[in-house]
């Protein structure tokens, strides 16, 4: 199935943080220096977990426990667990994939606990 219109129709940008590759400082003994974050602005859709959504299937998922706080994105692309985004002003992680490609291989949805980790 084609969930872009889905996406396009419910879409808001939010602000995905990209971790550039890190590498070793010979000038510093070897050290490991980690790479910049880069921003990117993208378009996804956002929904809060509510009261309803933190029934037991999803209260206690594989990235903990989850609360009223925390997000459900629907995305086009593909993120890494624990990468940060902003919505609203606010940071979250990407704590957890749902894995939804038995219905679209275009299609990626994450729970995102608010703040940073």
């Amino acid at each position: 199935m084609d969930f872009t219109n889905l996406i396009n129709n419910n879409s808001e940008t939010i602000t995905i943080y990209i971790s550039e590759e890190g590498k070793r400082d010979w000038d510093d003994g070897g050290t490991w220096k980690e790479g910049p974050l880069t921003e990117k602005e993208v378009q996804a859709a956002v929904f809060r977990i509510g009261i309803k959504g933190l029934s037991t299937q999803i209260q206690y998922g594989e990235g903990g426990k989850y609360d009223i706080s925390d997000i459900k994105i629907y995305i086009l692309q593909k993120l890494s667990i624990g990468q940060r985004i902003k919505w609203k002003g606010k940071d979250y992680t990407v704590s957890e994939e749902l894995d939804y490609s038995s219905h679209s291989k275009d299609l990626y949805i994450y729970i995102c606990k608010k703040g940073v980790s």
